[in-house]
């Protein structure tokens, strides 16, 4: 149940910060934990 909430945590912010992600001059990674993390690819 908590892997649910925490996809459901990552994917709204994911689509929140989508202009960070998409054009990034700096990089940009948002961590909840090791299952749930992501960064703008250009840096990934």
């Amino acid at each position: 149940m908590e892997h649910d909430s925490h996809e459901a945590i990552m994917k709204g912010v994911g689509e929140q910060l989508a202009d960070i992600f998409d054009e990034p001059e700096q990089s940009a990674h948002v961590y909840l934990d090791d299952a749930n993390k992501a960064c703008n690819k250009r840096f990934a």
